[in-house]
């Protein structure tokens, strides 16, 4: 059965391990040369200058085939009576509000990051704390924290191992972009990592998980039972 809650089980705790490993070995690797340097050296390097337009394609459309995909699956949960499709559309679109939106927006908005493109006009001006300015919200990327959202539920669906971590390869390009465009530091990146990263696992073990393994158990009743269970149901309903 392709929606079974164990097979999903197994996938998200083999995708934590590689996402954990992955923004731990991206954190200890900014932290071991220099924040600043590391973006320096991506954002000012030939080959970015010379793919600029590819790079600006990848920022600015990376995250759509995703919302196709999850907007598809929900409405054919919708309207197909799949519970369990409608089940993780819905827990993905609840993962992106509260970690992509929500969190991200707040901090974005508290801290007041100057972008590495306008750091160099405003001298001594990184942090400046809470402000609506755009120019200041590098902190955290709301790039990495989306698409690392959306790269865990997509890889929650995939069979193969690499299939899986070439989803979170292509969460982790995007992040790149980001900084290659100097619109976040390499540590505004991780942190968004971290943030989609722990929501979207989070929402899947504690609200994905338990709705599906309670349909499964639902499944597995014989039909008298469940129609017990509804009449009942029924009787106790207030009007």
């Amino acid at each position: 059965m392709f929606w079974r809650a164990a097979h999903f089980e197994t996938r998200s705790r083999r995708i934590g391990l590689a996402w954990f490993a992955l923004t731990l070995a991206s954190l200890t690797g900014v932290l071991a040369a220099g924040d600043q340097p590391v973006q320096e050296w991506i954002s000012q390097s030939p080959w970015v200058a010379e793919h600029r337009l590819l790079i600006h394609a990848i920022t600015d459309y990376g995250m759509y085939p995703f919302y196709l995909l999850f907007l598809g699956m929900l409405l054919a949960g919708w309207s197909g009576r799949n519970r369990a499709a409608l089940t993780l559309s819905l827990g993905y679109l609840m993962a992106q509000l509260i970690g992509a939106v929500l969190t991200v927006r707040v901090l974005k908005i508290m801290t007041g990051h100057a972008r590495p493109k306008a750091a160099g006009a405003n001298p001594g001006a990184d942090w400046i704390g809470p402000t609506l300015d755009s120019a200041f919200h590098s902190f955290p990327s709301g790039h990495a924290a989306d698409l690392f959202i959306s790269a865990i539920f997509m890889a929650l669906l995939l069979p193969r191992g690499w299939l899986r971590g070439a989803c979170l390869g292509f969460a982790a390009t995007v992040g790149l972009t980001r900084i290659a465009l100097a619109e976040h530091y390499p540590l505004d990146v991780v942190a968004g990592a971290f943030i989609g990263g722990t929501t979207a696992l989070a929402i899947i073990h504690w609200w994905v998980l338990p709705r599906l393994r309670r349909f499964e158990s639902e499944a597995t009743q014989p039909n008298g039972c469940r129609i017990a269970r509804s009449s009942a149901f029924r009787r106790n309903r207030p009007v």
